[in-house]
């Protein structure tokens, strides 16, 4: 687990920055790691992790989120990808996702609209 760190004292862009993002536990050398977020905008947050977890030396770094927005871009996740340090991002078809994203070798669009179908049908 990584415990998020931010400096409430300045607001930058709207919100307060990040000052660190620190893990908590034991050894990850050799491991499969799971990211699981709520939400990817700049993204600032997962690269920040997916680069600490490869100074641990884990084998795979896989991310799940539920929104995927890249407010910046994806040129970042895709040097992740290149230097071998992210291997899949999953995301939902739940926000607009563009295809040139949608095209990326690392990226894999999860199709929720059978479950949001089922919720409204019981509404």
């Amino acid at each position: 687990m990584f415990y998020k760190r931010r400096d409430h004292t300045r607001i930058v862009n709207g919100k307060n920055p990040i000052v660190q993002h620190e893990y908590i536990g034991g050894s990850l050398e050799g491991k499969r790691v799971l990211i699981i977020d709520d939400m990817i905008a700049s993204g600032e947050s997962v690269i920040d992790i997916i680069n600490e977890l490869s100074k641990k030396k884990v084998s795979d770094i896989y991310v799940i989120a539920t929104f995927a927005f890249f407010t910046e871009g994806a040129e970042k996740f895709d040097k992740l990808y290149e230097e071998g340090k992210l291997k899949k991002l999953y995301s939902t078809n739940l926000s607009y996702i563009p295809d040139e994203i949608k095209n990326r070798p690392w990226f894999v669009e999860t199709d929720l609209s059978k479950f949001i179908a089922k919720i409204v049908n019981t509404l």
